[in-house]
């Protein structure tokens, strides 16, 4: 499987010129054509999730899918599978990949109810985060401390 990104550069004219990274996007018509369908599945998840949460919050909170390099302490051994910064709802990009596309399948999981659950769990999960758990920034943190 060969990948390729295109970045964009400047020489030293000023003129732009793409530079080609042999990692990201596939060369044949038919493994990038599942890549799409892939990348256009995690991005309407993100879509909606953000849409919903918002007016369910009532103000703007974005849900991004996040890359499985982060981790939660220091050790580098606790990878959540969600989590939040109370403006953003991240969800492990493997997480949602394991649950949607399972065994690396070509086609999506939808109609697994299990798939659907566990995302909306975790998103809904990471909401009530967002609404309910102080931040330093909170008015009313005094009171709870």
């Amino acid at each position: 499987m060969t990948l390729r990104t295109y970045r964009k550069a400047r020489n030293r004219r000023g003129e732009t010129q793409a530079t080609v990274d042999a990692n990201r996007v596939a060369v044949e018509p038919a493994e990038r054509q599942v890549q799409r369908a892939k990348a256009r599945r995690r991005s309407a998840f993100c879509a909606l999730f953000t849409k919903v949460d918002s007016i369910i919050a009532g103000r703007d909170v974005s849900v991004r899918l996040a890359t499985d390099n982060w981790t939660h302490n220091q050790d580098g051994n606790s990878k959540p599978v969600a989590w939040t910064d109370g403006e953003t709802i991240w969800v492990s990009r493997g997480r949602f990949d394991n649950l949607m596309f399972p065994s690396g399948d070509q086609t999506s999981n939808l109609k697994s109810i299990d798939a659907l659950s566990a995302l909306k769990g975790l998103n809904y999960h990471e909401l009530a985060h967002v609404l309910f758990t102080p931040r330093n920034g909170h008015k009313p943190l005094p009171q709870v401390k």
